[in-house]
């Protein structure tokens, strides 16, 4: 399976594509100071941040420094200017051992080229005892929307996705020890017609995976059922955010 190259056009739609609102960010900052005390935290690294959708809401939230991370330089020159942008991968971050109180990952470990290799790395970074937060779906349970319009990008994204059992597995060989699990249940629209508009910003990488002919196909028959929507209905995913802590 070839990977997106958030470099190329990805770049120009994945902010308004992927953004979320007030309230679902407020939700998720909720999310996130229920796992991490924020007296605790002086550093994040917002891993994969992208363009940085959460990295000044993390920075908010903690009344921390965060540093958004990403491979893809047209990603981060979006981010917001008070945030110290980072160009890496994950299996070789630019960091002293010990750096920061937080990894924050979103929507990211099914990019990491070497998962084990990433997961050690992660885990030299972090204080002793610091979190890793994983935000994400897994191939095991997620079914967002989308599929049932896109049926192929339902085995891409399950291609690429790790289960949850993997993931729980795979960071505990690293020395990183789940502590807390959950899932949020987020709404990605007001209405069908907006989702649809979403959704045409192709900002979701497995939707540049299949062909333009496939997702015009895709994006008729959502057009479809978002013109007979008569009230309007709000759309929701479901996100796992699964809590791990550095053992040493």
């Amino acid at each position: 399976m070839r990977h997106v190259d958030f470099d190329d056009a990805l770049h120009t739609t994945y902010a308004t594509g992927r953004s979320l609102s007030p309230d679902v960010v407020e939700q998720w900052m909720q999310a996130v100071a229920t796992c991490i005390d924020p007296s605790t935290v002086e550093r994040v690294i917002d891993l994969g941040a992208g363009t940085g959708r959460f990295s000044t809401h993390l920075a908010a939230t903690l009344a921390a420094r965060v540093i958004a991370v990403d491979p893809a330089r047209s990603m981060l020159r979006q981010v917001d200017r008070g945030i110290e942008c980072v160009a890496a991968r994950a299996e070789r971050l630019p960091f002293p051992s010990g750096v920061t109180d937080l990894v924050f990952a979103s929507m990211v470990i099914h990019h990491f080229d070497d998962f084990d290799v990433a997961a050690a790395e992660i885990l030299r970074v972090l204080r002793p005892r610091g979190h890793l937060l994983v935000r994400t779906c897994f191939a095991d349970s997620l079914d967002p929307p989308y599929h049932r319009f896109f049926p192929s990008v339902g085995g891409i994204d399950r291609s690429l996705l790790p289960t949850e059992s993997e993931t729980i597995h795979a960071l505990g060989e690293s020395g990183l020890e789940l502590v807390r699990k959950g899932r949020v249940r987020q709404r990605m629209a007001r209405s069908w017609r907006e989702y649809a508009e979403r959704i045409r910003q192709r900002a979701m990488s497995p939707l540049r995976l299949i062909s333009d002919e496939e997702f015009a196909v895709g994006m008729a028959a959502l057009d479809e059922a978002a013109a007979q929507e008569v009230e309007p209905a709000e759309v929701y995913e479901v996100i796992d955010l699964l809590d791990f802590r550095a053992l040493r």
